[in-house]
C-alpha cells in the first residue's frame, strides 16, 4: 500500500477487462485504500499469471485458485484476500477489510434454473446441493482452492443476490458500468 501511495497510477495489475470481476474488485480495494493503479486487460487469468511471473505486471487480482500455487512455490506473494474472512489454510494473510472496512469482493457460485421450473424440482435440487456441500470431501476440495462452501434455500439465495446488487450498484455506477 505504501508503494502504491508513493507511486500513484504507476503500478499495474492484470484484469479480464473493465467490467470483469477482478477489475471491479481492484477498483473497490484501491478506492477504499486511497490508491491509484493502472489496469492492463488480458484474456483470462493464465495470460495475466504468465506476465506477472515474467515481471511484466506489478500485481494481480485473481481468484484464490490462481494465486495459491505461485504463493506456495515462492513465485509471488498473496498480500490480502478480498473476502469477508481469512482463509483457514493461510491464516497469516489478512483480508482487505482489516485495512479498510467494507472492501469485500468475493465471487460465489449457485445453481440457477429457468423461472418456470416447478417448485418441487427447485426444492429437490436445493436439497441435493445442500447435502453435497455438507460432505467433508467437497468442502475440503473447495477450501484448498480458496473457496468456502455455503448452502442456502432458494429464498435466501434470492435475498442475497438482491443485497449484492444493492451493494455493488454504487461501485458500478462510479465505473460507468450497468448492473445486468
Amino acid at each position: 500500500m505504501a508503494l502504491a501511495k508513493a507511486r500513484p497510477g504507476q503500478l499495474n495489475y492484470g484484469t479480464n477487462g473493465p467490467s470483469s470481476f477482478n477489475n471491479i474488485a481492484a477498483v473497490l480495494v484501491a478506492d477504499a485504500l486511497g490508491i491509484r493503479m493502472q489496469d492492463v486487460t488480458y484474456r483470462g487469468d493464465a495470460a495475466q499469471l504468465n506476465d506477472f511471473l515474467a515481471g511484466t505486471l506489478d500485481l494481480l487480482v485473481v481468484g484464490g485458485a490462481s494465486a495459491i500455487q505461485p504463493h506456495r512455490n515462492g513465485q509471488g506473494r498473496i498480500i490480502g484476500w478480498t473476502g469477508e474472512r481469512r482463509m483457514p489454510f493461510m491464516p497469516d494473510i489478512p483480508t482487505f477489510t482489516e485495512f479498510a472496512p467494507g472492501t469485500v469482493a468475493q465471487t460465489y457460485f449457485g445453481l440457477v434454473v429457468p423461472v418456470r421450473t416447478p417448485r418441487a424440482a427447485v426444492e429437490r435440487l436445493s436439497q441435493a446441493a445442500a447435502q453435497a456441500l455438507r460432505e467433508d470431501g467437497l468442502r475440503e476440495r473447495l477450501l484448498a482452492e480458496g473457496q468456502f462452501a455455503a448452502g442456502s434455500t432458494p429464498e435466501e439465495a434470492e435475498a442475497f443476490l438482491r443485497q449484492e446488487a444493492d451493494r455493488w450498484r454504487p461501485v458500478l455506477q462510479r465505473m460507468n458500468l450497468q448492473l445486468g
